[in-house]
């Protein structure tokens, strides 16, 4: 059977390494590689269809975390594993709170991460006990995001965004303007307004600088130079 990874960091020495160990999980496994969460994102909407993510936390733009919960709205049984150079313990739990399968550290050995893979593929849940959280907290626990669910018909119905909704808010934050982002995306400007306003809906604001703002804060987009 065929078996597919996608790569997300922002090192092209760790992506590499990760390559490595991909192969020696499978063998003939297809990896693609990507060095940042919006052009993982954008992998996947041109069709990679990845059986494991493994995906760096700290990246440019998008955050890892924020990543996380656009990957799982879209398809609540991918696999995405952590792998930093990190040992934030509160980091760890957001991620998995985030709906992240398993974290390693960068510096485990392939041998124990082939392992960790393994057992995060199998279905369990991975972490190492540097990243840990106290006793009091349960890294299995959801606390409520603060983000009220939505029925939408054109969200996924569990209060995410979606990977196109992602993409129009990414090039609005650039500076595009719904025509723009209609000709990029090549979609009607109907289609990127009704975009836009489940956008606003999500993020509770009334307007594009409101929402570029909000964006900026959660983690989903970053200050970009406005586009030509």
């Amino acid at each position: 059977m065929s078996f597919a990874a996608l790569i997300i960091d922002d090192h092209p020495m760790f992506r590499d390494a990760l390559t490595g160990v991909i192969k020696i999980l499978h063998a003939g496994a297809m990896v693609t590689a990507a060095s940042s969460a919006e052009e993982g994102l954008r992998l996947i909407r041109e069709g990679a269809e990845p059986d494991l993510v493994l995906m760096d936390l700290r990246l440019p733009g998008m955050s890892g975390t924020a990543a996380i919960r656009v990957l799982k709205g879209a398809n609540k049984a991918l696999p995405i594993v952590i792998v930093s150079a990190a040992d934030d313990p509160q980091e760890a739990q957001a991620a998995v709170q985030a709906g992240a399968s398993g974290l390693v550290l960068k510096s485990t050995p392939a041998s124990d991460m082939v392992a960790a893979l393994r057992t995060i593929l199998a279905g369990e849940v991975h972490v190492p006990a540097a990243w840990r959280p106290p006793p009091h907290h349960s890294a299995g626990e959801q606390p409520p995001t603060g983000t009220p669910p939505s029925t939408d018909d054109n969200d996924d119905g569990n209060g995410h965004l979606t990977l196109r909704q992602i993409e129009v808010l990414t090039l609005m934050a650039q500076g595009a303007s719904n025509k723009a982002i209609a000709a990029r995306l090549d979609l009607t400007e109907k289609t990127v307004k009704a975009h836009l306003t489940r956008v606003f809906k999500f993020l509770g604001v009334v307007n594009r600088t409101q929402a570029v703002l909000a964006a900026q804060r959660a983690g989903l987009v970053a200050k970009a130079d406005a586009l030509p």
